[in-house]
């Protein structure tokens, strides 16, 4: 075997070792690029009520999902909250007494990496959801979807969804690939009605559903792309 072949069958060990990706972890959180689901995240909410068109709607939550792992996989020694907030800009009557078609915008989103744990699900606080480091920020145009009761408080129901890009934060390098709808990178999905709990100025429940596609950590991506330019160079001189 002479030295050409012993240097490329080492560049295609090292191509095809960064082509499966190891788990990523960025500032304690943990998840496989390699998931079938990639990056797909659910958790609880808990928002202020729309009275009327105009009105800006606030809330926060807690990511207790990532890839259907629980918190003990995804961020064994942290917690991942958020906070968001959209504006109402149009309600359309739509069939049955009370049923709307809504639509949002202005959406951001901020999630949260703590590792100093203490949103407390069964007393959550907003302050709670707001700290630690910033993992990502995302911004989009549109939260759109269907509700019934959408200005009665005691008997809301609905969902919605949209896309969101990324635009800050510690994983943002991680999230910005432009795959989603419209070159967006995030799809969302939120549904919200009555709180079972009485928490000044968040009377809604519901979730959110965050999933995107994620890229490997940048060192990672400069070995493969060394590992592939060694390739080619081999296969001119050949």
């Amino acid at each position: 075997m002479n030295i050409k072949q012993v240097l490329t069958g080492a560049t295609l060990l090292a191509a095809s070792s960064m082509a499966m990706a190891a788990p990523i972890n960025v500032g304690g959180v943990v998840w496989d690029p390699d998931s079938a689901l990639d990056f797909s995240s659910n958790g609880n909410t808990f928002e202020s009520f729309a009275a009327q068109v105009g009105d800006t709607v606030t809330g926060f939550g807690v990511i207790t999902q990532v890839n259907g792992l629980g918190e003990a996989s995804f961020c064994p020694s942290c917690e991942l909250t958020f906070d968001f907030s959209f504006d109402l800009i149009s309600a359309i009557p739509s069939g049955a007494p009370g049923s709307f078609l809504f639509d949002f915008n202005n959406v951001a989103v901020n999630v949260w990496v703590d590792s100093t744990p203490e949103y407390n699900q069964a007393a959550p606080a907003a302050g709670d959801a707001s700290d630690g480091v910033l993992f990502l920020s995302l911004t989009g145009d549109s939260l759109n979807g269907f509700a019934t009761n959408l200005f009665d408080p005691a008997n809301i129901n609905g969902s919605g969804s949209g896309f969101l890009d990324v635009t800050g934060g510690i994983a943002a390098g991680n999230f910005d690939t432009n795959t989603k709808s419209g070159g967006s990178d995030f799809a969302f999905t939120s549904s919200f009605q009555t709180s079972p709990l009485n928490l000044p100025g968040f009377p809604l429940f519901g979730s959110l559903d965050l999933s995107g596609n994620s890229i490997p950590e940048p060192a990672s991506l400069a070995l493969l792309g060394l590992g592939l330019l060694g390739m080619g160079r081999l296969r001119r001189k050949a």
